[in-house]
Protein backbone atom coordinates (compact mmCIF):
# COMPACT_ATOMS: atom_id res chain seq x y z
CA UNK A 1 0.00 0.00 0.00
CA UNK A 2 1.89 3.29 -1.42
CA UNK A 3 -0.03 5.71 0.59
CA UNK A 4 0.51 3.58 3.91
CA UNK A 5 4.51 2.79 3.12
CA UNK A 6 5.41 6.91 2.48
CA UNK A 7 2.96 7.67 5.97
CA UNK A 8 5.59 5.47 7.93
CA UNK A 9 8.83 6.15 6.39
CA UNK A 10 7.94 10.01 7.51
CA UNK A 11 6.66 9.24 10.45
CA UNK A 12 9.39 7.14 11.82
CA UNK A 13 11.99 9.81 10.69
CA UNK A 14 9.83 12.24 12.42
CA UNK A 15 9.47 9.91 15.87
CA UNK A 16 12.84 9.06 15.62
CA UNK A 17 14.66 12.59 15.08
CA UNK A 18 12.64 13.39 18.56
CA UNK A 19 14.13 10.27 20.06
CA UNK A 20 17.88 10.90 18.84
CA UNK A 21 17.63 14.55 19.91
CA UNK A 22 20.07 15.39 23.36
CA UNK A 23 18.71 15.95 26.56
CA UNK A 24 19.85 19.23 26.42
CA UNK A 25 17.98 20.58 23.53
CA UNK A 26 15.03 19.02 23.98
CA UNK A 27 12.13 21.39 24.61
CA UNK A 28 8.86 21.47 26.28
CA UNK A 29 6.82 21.83 22.24
CA UNK A 30 9.29 18.65 21.52
CA UNK A 31 7.60 16.94 24.89
CA UNK A 32 4.02 17.73 22.78
CA UNK A 33 4.82 17.05 18.80
CA UNK A 34 6.30 13.47 20.22
CA UNK A 35 3.26 12.72 21.58
CA UNK A 36 1.28 13.74 18.51
CA UNK A 37 3.96 12.05 16.39
CA UNK A 38 3.10 9.00 18.54
CA UNK A 39 -0.59 9.12 18.36
CA UNK A 40 -0.59 9.56 14.45
CA UNK A 41 0.82 6.38 14.60
CA UNK A 42 -1.93 4.64 16.26
CA UNK A 43 -4.27 5.93 14.40
CA UNK A 44 -2.42 4.26 11.59
CA UNK A 45 -2.15 0.91 13.66
CA UNK A 46 -5.67 1.09 14.27
CA UNK A 47 -6.43 0.81 10.33
CA UNK A 48 -4.08 -1.86 10.00
CA UNK A 49 -5.26 -3.95 13.33
CA UNK A 50 -8.67 -3.67 11.21
CA UNK A 51 -7.40 -5.01 7.85
CA UNK A 52 -5.43 -8.16 9.11
CA UNK A 53 -6.17 -10.60 11.60
CA UNK A 54 -2.62 -11.35 12.54
CA UNK A 55 -1.89 -8.03 13.31
CA UNK A 56 -1.30 -7.49 17.40
CA UNK A 57 -1.69 -3.50 17.93
CA UNK A 58 -1.00 -3.95 21.67
CA UNK A 59 1.95 -6.03 21.56
CA UNK A 60 3.61 -3.73 18.23
CA UNK A 61 2.42 -0.40 20.13
CA UNK A 62 3.95 -1.18 23.26
CA UNK A 63 7.28 0.45 22.96
CA UNK A 64 5.89 3.58 21.83
CA UNK A 65 2.96 3.64 24.40
CA UNK A 66 5.72 3.49 27.11
CA UNK A 67 7.40 6.59 25.31
CA UNK A 68 4.11 8.30 24.97
CA UNK A 69 3.06 8.00 28.55
CA UNK A 70 6.30 9.47 29.81
CA UNK A 71 6.14 12.31 28.00
CA UNK A 72 2.20 12.34 28.81
CA UNK A 73 3.23 12.80 32.44
CA UNK A 74 5.42 15.70 31.97
CA UNK A 75 2.89 17.49 29.46
CA UNK A 76 0.70 17.20 32.56
CA UNK A 77 2.87 19.12 34.89
CA UNK A 78 4.01 21.38 32.61
CA UNK A 79 0.42 22.45 31.15
CA UNK A 80 -0.29 22.58 35.40
CA UNK A 81 2.87 25.29 35.55
CA UNK A 82 2.04 27.03 32.55
CA UNK A 83 -1.85 27.53 33.80
CA UNK A 84 -0.37 28.91 37.30
CA UNK A 85 1.50 31.30 35.76
CA UNK A 86 -0.91 32.31 33.18
CA UNK A 87 -2.94 33.34 36.51
CA UNK A 88 -0.37 34.97 37.64
CA UNK A 89 -0.27 33.47 41.26
CA UNK A 90 3.37 31.91 41.26
CA UNK A 91 4.40 34.07 43.90
CA UNK A 92 1.31 33.05 46.29
CA UNK A 93 2.27 29.00 45.21
CA UNK A 94 6.18 29.70 45.64
CA UNK A 95 6.73 25.87 47.90
CA UNK A 96 4.22 23.69 45.36
CA UNK A 97 6.11 25.35 42.52
CA UNK A 98 9.23 24.39 43.92
CA UNK A 99 7.92 20.99 44.20
CA UNK A 100 6.06 21.20 40.61
CA UNK A 101 9.65 22.06 39.11
CA UNK A 102 11.50 19.17 40.65
CA UNK A 103 8.64 16.53 39.93
CA UNK A 104 8.90 17.34 36.18
CA UNK A 105 12.91 16.97 36.58
CA UNK A 106 12.38 14.05 37.83
CA UNK A 107 9.74 12.97 34.82
CA UNK A 108 12.45 14.22 32.76
CA UNK A 109 14.70 11.92 33.99
CA UNK A 110 12.75 8.88 33.32
CA UNK A 111 11.74 10.07 30.25
CA UNK A 112 15.28 10.07 28.80
CA UNK A 113 15.96 6.49 30.90
CA UNK A 114 12.97 4.99 29.17
CA UNK A 115 14.32 6.37 25.73
CA UNK A 116 17.42 4.58 26.29
CA UNK A 117 16.03 1.22 26.91
CA UNK A 118 13.96 1.04 23.89
CA UNK A 119 15.87 3.39 21.21
CA UNK A 120 17.26 2.58 18.79
CA UNK A 121 16.78 -1.64 19.15
CA UNK A 122 12.99 -2.63 20.09
CA UNK A 123 11.61 0.78 18.95
CA UNK A 124 13.55 -0.01 15.11
CA UNK A 125 12.46 -3.55 14.80
CA UNK A 126 8.65 -2.47 15.62
CA UNK A 127 8.99 -0.18 12.61
CA UNK A 128 10.05 -2.58 10.56
CA UNK A 129 7.15 -5.31 11.77
CA UNK A 130 4.83 -3.04 11.38
CA UNK A 131 6.04 -2.56 7.45
CA UNK A 132 5.28 -6.11 6.58
CA UNK A 133 1.66 -5.90 6.81
CA UNK A 134 1.04 -3.69 4.63
CA UNK A 135 0.86 -5.82 1.54
CA UNK A 136 -2.26 -7.20 2.86
CA UNK A 137 -4.15 -4.15 2.39
CA UNK A 138 -5.55 -2.63 -0.47
CA UNK A 139 -8.23 0.12 -1.60
CA UNK A 140 -11.39 -1.57 -0.41
CA UNK A 141 -10.25 -2.04 3.38
CA UNK A 142 -9.79 1.61 3.32
CA UNK A 143 -12.98 2.39 2.35
CA UNK A 144 -14.48 -0.38 4.61
CA UNK A 145 -12.88 1.46 7.84
CA UNK A 146 -13.47 4.64 7.29
CA UNK A 147 -16.97 4.14 6.82
CA UNK A 148 -17.08 2.32 9.36
CA UNK A 149 -15.04 4.23 11.59
CA UNK A 150 -17.24 7.18 10.89
CA UNK A 151 -20.26 5.27 11.01
CA UNK A 152 -19.48 4.00 14.92
CA UNK A 153 -18.92 8.16 15.55
CA UNK A 154 -22.06 9.21 14.19
CA UNK A 155 -23.98 6.24 16.67
CA UNK A 156 -21.82 8.60 19.40
CA UNK A 157 -23.06 11.75 18.44
CA UNK A 158 -26.90 10.87 17.41
CA UNK A 159 -27.41 10.64 21.00
CA UNK A 160 -26.97 14.13 21.43
CA UNK A 161 -25.64 15.28 24.91
CA UNK A 162 -23.28 12.92 25.82
CA UNK A 163 -21.84 12.11 29.51
CA UNK A 164 -18.78 12.37 30.29
CA UNK A 165 -17.58 8.34 29.95
CA UNK A 166 -18.80 9.16 26.18
CA UNK A 167 -16.68 12.10 25.66
CA UNK A 168 -13.87 10.43 26.24
CA UNK A 169 -14.79 7.32 24.09
CA UNK A 170 -15.64 10.05 21.74
CA UNK A 171 -12.66 11.89 21.89
CA UNK A 172 -9.91 9.07 21.33
CA UNK A 173 -12.37 7.69 18.25
CA UNK A 174 -12.19 11.20 16.62
CA UNK A 175 -8.62 11.57 17.26
CA UNK A 176 -8.06 8.31 15.23
CA UNK A 177 -10.26 9.15 12.64
CA UNK A 178 -9.08 12.82 11.58
CA UNK A 179 -5.73 11.60 11.73
CA UNK A 180 -6.62 8.83 9.34
CA UNK A 181 -8.88 10.48 6.85
CA UNK A 182 -5.95 12.52 6.46
CA UNK A 183 -2.93 9.94 6.62
CA UNK A 184 -5.51 7.56 3.94
CA UNK A 185 -6.34 10.67 2.01
CA UNK A 186 -10.03 10.08 2.06
CA UNK A 187 -11.46 13.40 3.54
CA UNK A 188 -14.81 12.64 1.11
CA UNK A 189 -15.41 9.02 2.64
CA UNK A 190 -16.17 10.24 6.28
CA UNK A 191 -18.05 13.28 8.56
CA UNK A 192 -16.93 16.97 7.27
CA UNK A 193 -13.26 17.44 8.32
CA UNK A 194 -13.85 21.26 9.59
CA UNK A 195 -16.63 20.02 11.57
CA UNK A 196 -14.80 16.79 13.35
CA UNK A 197 -11.67 18.89 13.52
CA UNK A 198 -13.44 21.85 15.55
CA UNK A 199 -15.11 19.15 18.28
CA UNK A 200 -11.83 17.21 18.50
CA UNK A 201 -10.26 20.73 19.36
CA UNK A 202 -12.90 21.41 22.15
CA UNK A 203 -12.88 18.20 23.67
CA UNK A 204 -8.71 17.57 24.02
CA UNK A 205 -9.34 21.32 25.90
CA UNK A 206 -12.06 19.87 28.01
CA UNK A 207 -9.72 16.56 28.61
CA UNK A 208 -6.87 18.88 29.92
CA UNK A 209 -9.08 20.83 32.37
CA UNK A 210 -10.13 17.35 33.74
CA UNK A 211 -6.22 16.73 33.70
CA UNK A 212 -5.58 19.83 35.24
CA UNK A 213 -8.39 19.50 38.22
CA UNK A 214 -6.98 16.18 38.96
CA UNK A 215 -3.54 17.81 39.61
CA UNK A 216 -4.96 20.45 41.71
CA UNK A 217 -7.31 17.82 43.66
CA UNK A 218 -4.10 16.21 44.66
CA UNK A 219 -2.14 19.28 45.68
CA UNK A 220 -5.26 20.78 47.81
CA UNK A 221 -5.14 16.67 49.90
CA UNK A 222 -1.30 17.01 50.60
CA UNK A 223 -1.22 17.57 53.87
CA UNK A 224 2.90 18.87 53.93
CA UNK A 225 1.89 21.64 51.36
CA UNK A 226 1.12 24.51 53.69
CA UNK A 227 -2.32 26.08 54.35
CA UNK A 228 -2.57 29.23 52.61
CA UNK A 229 -0.95 27.33 49.74
CA UNK A 230 -3.57 24.81 49.16
CA UNK A 231 -6.49 27.67 49.25
CA UNK A 232 -4.88 29.35 46.29
CA UNK A 233 -4.97 25.41 44.76
CA UNK A 234 -8.28 25.39 45.88
CA UNK A 235 -9.41 28.58 43.81
CA UNK A 236 -7.23 27.37 40.60
CA UNK A 237 -9.10 24.10 40.68
CA UNK A 238 -12.86 25.55 41.34
CA UNK A 239 -11.68 28.05 37.96
CA UNK A 240 -10.71 24.83 36.07
CA UNK A 241 -13.61 23.35 37.62
CA UNK A 242 -15.97 25.69 35.63
CA UNK A 243 -13.98 26.42 32.67
CA UNK A 244 -14.48 22.39 32.33
CA UNK A 245 -18.72 22.52 32.61
CA UNK A 246 -18.45 25.46 30.07
CA UNK A 247 -16.38 23.46 27.78
CA UNK A 248 -18.85 20.16 28.42
CA UNK A 249 -22.11 22.66 27.62
CA UNK A 250 -20.31 23.80 24.48
CA UNK A 251 -19.44 20.33 23.25
CA UNK A 252 -22.66 18.68 23.99
CA UNK A 253 -23.98 22.25 21.92
CA UNK A 254 -21.91 21.72 19.00
CA UNK A 255 -22.95 18.29 18.92
CA UNK A 256 -26.34 19.58 19.08
CA UNK A 257 -26.37 21.83 16.56
CA UNK A 258 -24.26 20.25 13.69
CA UNK A 259 -25.52 17.69 11.21
CA UNK A 260 -22.35 15.69 10.79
Amino acid sequence: MKIGIEFLNNQEALINFFLKKPKAKFTTKDFHQLRLEIKKLYAFLDFINYCSNDFNLKKIFKPFYKIFRKAGKIRALQLEELTIRKHNINGKLKEYLTKLKLEIFKEKAEFFMVVNQLYPNKIRKKQKDITTYLTEINDSNRKEYLIKKSASIQKLISKKRLKRKKLHELRKQLKILNYNTKILLAENLVIKAISAENLSSLLGKWHDTEELIKKFKKGIENKKINYKERKELKKLKEITNSKKKKLFDKINAFITEYSF
